[in-house]
C-alpha cells in the first residue's frame, strides 16, 4: 500500500515538473512557443494517461474498487491525443484546455484529500485547499478570458505554474509523512 501511494506520488511530482516546464514557457514565451507549447502539453498528457493505464494494471485487485486510475488514464490518453494532433486549431483554445485540465486534477486531489481524511498524520486538509485554489484558478480561467490571447497564455502560465508548485508540495508532504511512519 505504501509503495503505491510513493509511486503515484513520485509520479506527480515528475508530471507536475514537466508541466512547470510547459508554465515558464507560456509565461515568458507566448508568442513564440504557443504551439510548441500545445503540443508539449498534449504529449505530457498522453504520457501521464499511459502512466495511469499501466498503474491499474498493476494495482491489486482489491485496490481497484476505489480506482479511477484506468478511467483517467484513458481520458487523458485520449485528450492527449486530439491536443497534439490539432494543435495549431486549438490554440485558441489553450487557455480553456488548460483550465478544463487544472479543474480536473484538481477534482482529483480533492477526491484524494476526502479518502485519505481518516488516515493519522496526513494533510489532507492542505491537499483540500490546494484542490479547492486549483478548481478557482481553472474557473477563473475559463470565465475571464481577456481580450489577447498572450494575456490569457500567461495568466494561464501563472495558474498552472501556482497549481503545479502547489501539488508537487502535496506529494512531497505525502512522501514525507509516509518516510515517518515506516
Amino acid at each position: 500500500m505504501f509503495m503505491k501511494v510513493i509511486k503515484r506520488n513520485q509520479i506527480i511530482i515528475f508530471v507536475g515538473a514537466l508541466m512547470l516546464i510547459v508554465a515558464l514557457f507560456l509565461i515568458f514565451k507566448p508568442a513564440e512557443s504557443l504551439s510548441l507549447i500545445t503540443i508539449l502539453f498534449g504529449l505530457i498528457i498522453m504520457i501521464d494517461g499511459v502512466i495511469h493505464i499501466i498503474n491499474y494494471f498493476k494495482i491489486d485487485p482489491t485496490q481497484k474498487l476505489m480506482s479511477f486510475e484506468l478511467v483517467e488514464g484513458l481520458i487523458e490518453v485520449f485528450a492527449g491525443a486530439v491536443i497534439t494532433v490539432c494543435a495549431d486549431g486549438l490554440i485558441e483554445f489553450l487557455p480553456i484546455i488548460f483550465a478544463v485540465w487544472i479543474i480536473l486534477k484538481s477534482l482529483i486531489t480533492f477526491q484524494m484529500a476526502l479518502n485519505i481524511k481518516t488516515v493519522p498524520n496526513t494533510s489532507w486538509g492542505l491537499m483540500a485547499v490546494v484542490a479547492i485554489i486549483g478548481i478557482l484558478l481553472g474557473f477563473i480561467i475559463i470565465f475571464n478570458p481577456f481580450e489577447a490571447t498572450m494575456a490569457v497564455t500567461t495568466v494561464v502560465g501563472l495558474a498552472l505554474l501556482i497549481v503545479e508548485i502547489l501539488n508537487i508540495i502535496d506529494a512531497c508532504t505525502i512522501l514525507y509523512h509516509l518516510k515517518e511512519e515506516k
